[in-house]
C-alpha cells in the first residue's frame, strides 16, 4: 500500500478497553461467559477461536451492537456498558468493519464514506478533504463515483475500512472481514491491514478464525473457546506454550505421544517413549516430576528428518521411526510413522519407503507436555476437536 500524508489522529485518540467479567446469555445457552480484558490504548489485539467461541459476541459488545447480561465494558475511562446503562453504538469511540462489508448497494463510495461522519458529527466543511484523503490513504483514488458492485472484493473490503476510519474512532473493531476473500486476496489484505494500523497506532481488536491472521495482526493474542478465554499472551507465548492441550491442537501441535519423565534438568524435561528412545522438551511445570505420565503434543515442523550418516542439532533428539504410509500433497510428502507403538506425522522433500525405518530429529521448542489424568486428557475429544478447528479454520 502506497501511504500518503494524513491528518487523521495518528494514534494522539487511541482508547483503552477494559472488559470485567462480561457475560452474554441467550435463551437455552450462554454465548459469552464472564471474560475479562484488558487492552492497551494503541494495541492490536487479535481475538482467535472456531466458530461459535463467542469471540463476535464479544466484539459485538464493545460496539454496542449487543447487550451484556453481566459485566461491565469501560471505553477511554468511560463505562458503557453495565447493568443498567447502557450507551447506545453512536455515542460510542468504536466503528467496525464487517465480515461482508456491509456497504450499501445503491450509495456511491464517497457517500458511504460520508455517511458515518454525517450521523457522528463530524464538521461538514472537513468532510470532503477527509474522504479524499481517505481515498488516497486506501489506494482507492479516482473511485469516489463507483459503486460497490462495481469493486472488486479488496476494493469493497477497503472502502468498508474508509468508512470505519472515517470518524476518526479510538477504537476499531474488525468482526473477520478477510473470511469472504479468495486466500491470494486474503494474504493481500492481511498485509495492507497490518500497515494500515501500524501506521495510525490506533487501538484495534481483530477477530479471526485463521491462525495467519491473528498472528500477523496481534501484538497478543486472545484464544476462545466455547464462550470462555482460554489464553491471553503474545504470540510466542501462546505458541511456546500453550495452556492446555486443545489450545496446542489449535496452534498445529497436532501429532500426539505418550511417555512418562525421565529426568528434569532445570527447566529441561526428557520424556521416555517406551522403546529406548526419549524426547525432550522446555517446561516449567512443577508437577512434571520424574515417573509422571504424559501427553507429548508436537508441532510436524519440529520434526526433521536425518541422512543416514547425520547427527542431530543441539536442542534436538534422535528417534526411530517405522514409515506406515507416506503420500504427495504437491511440494512434500507427508510421512506417517510409528514410534513405540503410537503414530507420529511428519513431512519429507522425498518418499520414504513403507515399513521401512528412519531416523528422525525432533527440536524440544516444538514439543509442549500435559500430565495424563488433567481434564483435558480424559476429554480426548477435546483435542480432537481443536485440531479439526485448527484444520478448518486453515483452510476456510
Amino acid at each position: 500500500m502506497n501511504w500518503h500524508a494524513h491528518t487523521l489522529s495518528a494514534g494522539s485518540h487511541a482508547a483503552d478497553v477494559q472488559i470485567r467479567n462480561v457475560s452474554r446469555h441467550y435463551e437455552g445457552g450462554v454465548a459469552l461467559d464472564r471474560a475479562s480484558l484488558s487492552i492497551e490504548p494503541g494495541e492490536v489485539m487479535a481475538i482467535l477461536g472456531p466458530s461459535g467461541c463467542g469471540k463476535s459476541t464479544l466484539l459485538r459488545l464493545i460496539a454496542g451492537l449487543d447487550t451484556p447480561t453481566a459485566g461491565e465494558i469501560e471505553i477511554a475511562g468511560e463505562t458503557v456498558s453495565r447493568p443498567g446503562r447502557i450507551t447506545p453504538p453512536e455515542r460510542r469511540p468504536v466503528n467496525m468493519v464487517f465480515q461482508d462489508f456491509a456497504l450499501w448497494p445503491h450509495m456511491s463510495v464517497e457517500a458511504i464514506i460520508r455517511f458515518g461522519m454525517k450521523h457522528r458529527g463530524v464538521p461538514k466543511p472537513i468532510w470532503h478533504s477527509r474522504i479524499e484523503e481517505l481515498l488516497a490513504m486506501l489506494d482507492l483514488g479516482g473511485m469516489g463515483k463507483r459503486y460497490p458492485r462495481q469493486l472488486s472484493g479488496g476494493q469493497q473490503q477497503r472502502v468498508a475500512i474508509a468508512r470505519a476510519l472515517a470518524t476518526d474512532p479510538q477504537v476499531l473493531l474488525f468482526d473477520e472481514p478477510l473470511s469472504n476473500l479468495d486466500a491470494q486476496l486474503r494474504t493481500q489484505m492481511r498485509i495492507e491491514i497490518a500497515e494500515l494500523l501500524q501506521r495510525l497506532e490506533t487501538t484495534a481488536i481483530y477477530v479471526t478464525h485463521d491462525i495467519q491472521e491473528a498472528v500477523a495482526l496481534g501484538r497478543r493474542l486472545v484464544v476462545m473457546r466455547s464462550g470462555r478465554i482460554e489464553q491471553i499472551g503474545s504470540v510466542r507465548e501462546v505458541f511456546q506454550a500453550p495452556a492446555s492441550q486443545w489450545i496446542a491442537g489449535l496452534v498445529g501441535y497436532s501429532d500426539s505421544l505418550r511417555g512418562v519423565v525421565e529426568q528434569v534438568q532445570g527447566k529441561v524435561l526428557v520424556i521416555a517413549l517406551g522403546d529406548g528412545s526419549s524426547l525432550a522438551l522446555h517446561s516449567g511445570d512443577p508437577a512434571l516430576t520424574p515417573g509422571t505420565r504424559v501427553a507429548l503434543r508436537i508441532r510436524p515442523e519440529s520434526i526433521r528428518l536425518l541422512t543416514e550418516d547425520e547427527s542431530a542439532h543441539s536442542g534436538e533428539r534422535v528417534v526411530n521411526v517405522r514409515v506406515t504410509k507416506c503420500s504427495f500433497e504437491g511440494h512434500k510428502w507427508r510421512v506417517l510413522g510409528d514410534v513405540a507403538g503410537q503414530s507420529i506425522t511428519f513431512f519429507s522433500l522425498h518418499p520414504l519407503d513403507a515399513a521401512g525405518v528412519t531416523r528422525v530429529a525432533v527440536d524440544c521448542n516444538g514439543v509442549c507436555a500435559f500430565q495424563e489424568g488433567d481434564p483435558e486428557e480424559r476429554d480426548r475429544a477435546c483435542l480432537e476437536g481443536a485440531v479439526e478447528s485448527a484444520v478448518a479454520m486453515q483452510t476456510a
